[in-house]
């Protein structure tokens, strides 16, 4: 009884042995700390990082947060996924192999670590060393890592690097307007054209920019809207100027990356002119609309006077029947069209000579020359 009890004894102060001894290894193993993350802006932010076995394990998760990237992390398929301008970028836990997906073309490109990615606690680890050489692939910027002060700084915002143009500026210049698109790239395929109507054009291919940011900046200058599309293979920046640019050329800045717009605005003699040309053009508009406005109507009742016109049956003269309708009609325009002004060429049984009756119609500026005649007949009809 003696002895069982002893073995007992044993074995649990075996189990507590182990158990403190596999806590101690644990804690020696990993251990949490943090990096600073400094931003362009002056900002910073502290990112969870894993010291385990003599490796520094940074946390994805909290490092996008930091540069407020979104991020997504599905629990079930152990995954994190981020979105770094139109790059959507997937990880996976245990898994050396990053998936890159172009929203704008939705083609997929896939990448190797040299070492598979760490989930703890639904939180997605790497070496810093390997994530900031990543990080520099995809976003084409420089991080400064001090692994000694545990420090790292990003100079540039993630939107001014991504893309291939980042920003715009807008300078007013003595003839006109200067744009300044700034590149991180050099742009060597482009076309611009201006249209009458006040749209400028801008294609360039193989280029990118950040079309949310773009489209919602505010008008500024001679720019009244902005458009911007973004398609696979290039993009198209549209521009609404105003009504004095009337001429745009490109070119690229020699000592950077830009791209620059001049657009040459008319010069006071010039808005002159075209000013005068405009209303001219408008006078000659207006007088052919109402050229063909119809506001006179010219009403001409046949024969009169001491011509008597055909004789019907029972000795009705034309002449009284052409001038009772005339009077009639008459009557009904100027009730019915209160803009028409009705002028006769008789409104009395007297005589009036054909070509008088063209200079009346003529001289009032008739639109509409309206003739009633009447036709006889031997007998009545039956």
């Amino acid at each position: 009884m003696i002895r069982i009890k002893a073995g007992i004894t044993k074995y649990i102060l075996f189990l507590i042995i182990a158990f403190y001894a596999k806590s101690f290894s644990s804690q020696i193993e990993t251990k949490d700390t943090f990096v600073i993350v400094y931003l362009p802006d002056g900002d910073s932010s502290s990112v969870k990082c894993i010291d385990s076995a003599s490796t520094l394990l940074l946390s994805i998760n909290d490092f996008f947060k930091a540069l407020q990237i979104p991020c997504f992390v599905n629990d079930t398929t152990k995954k994190i996924e981020c979105l770094i301008g139109t790059q959507l970028i997937r990880f996976t836990a245990r898994n050396p192999f990053i998936v890159f997906t172009e929203r704008t073309s939705n083609l997929a490109s896939v990448y190797q670590l040299p070492i598979n990615v760490e989930s703890r606690y639904n939180s997605f680890y790497l070496p810093v060393e390997t994530f900031i050489n990543l990080f520099q692939r995809i976003t084409k910027q420089q991080l400064d890592f001090d692994p000694q002060k545990m420090k790292i700084w990003l100079k540039q915002s993630i939107a001014h690097t991504y893309y291939d143009i980042s920003d715009m500026k807008v300078e007013q210049k003595l003839n006109g307007y200067l744009i300044t698109l700034k590149a991180n790239k050099k742009l060597t395929d482009y076309e611009c054209w201006l249209k009458p109507d006040g749209w400028l054009f801008l294609t360039i291919a193989g280029a990118t920019l950040d079309t949310a940011l773009f489209n919602s900046m505010e008008p500024k200058a001679c720019i009244k809207k902005i458009l911007t599309f973004q398609s696979p293979t290039s993009l198209q920046i549209t521009l609404n100027v105003t009504p004095d640019v009337v001429q745009a050329e490109t070119s690229t800045d020699p000592n950077s990356n830009d791209l620059l717009i001049s657009l040459r605005v008319l010069s006071e003699r010039e808005k002159a002119e075209l000013q005068k040309k405009q209303q001219a053009q408008r006078n000659s508009l207006e007088e052919k609309r109402n050229r063909w406005k119809l506001d006179v109507i010219v009403i001409d009742p046949g024969h009169g006077g001491k011509d008597p016109g055909t004789i019907g049956v029972n000795g009705t003269k034309e002449k009284d029947i052409t001038l009772a309708v005339a009077l009639k009609l008459g009557n009904l325009i100027e009730k019915y069209m209160k803009d028409v002004k009705v002028v006769y060429t008789r409104k009395t049984d007297r005589f009036v000579e054909l070509y008088r009756r063209t200079q009346i119609a003529n001289e009032a500026g008739g639109k509409l020359f309206v003739s009633i005649h009447c036709n006889s007949m031997p007998r009545k009809p039956s």
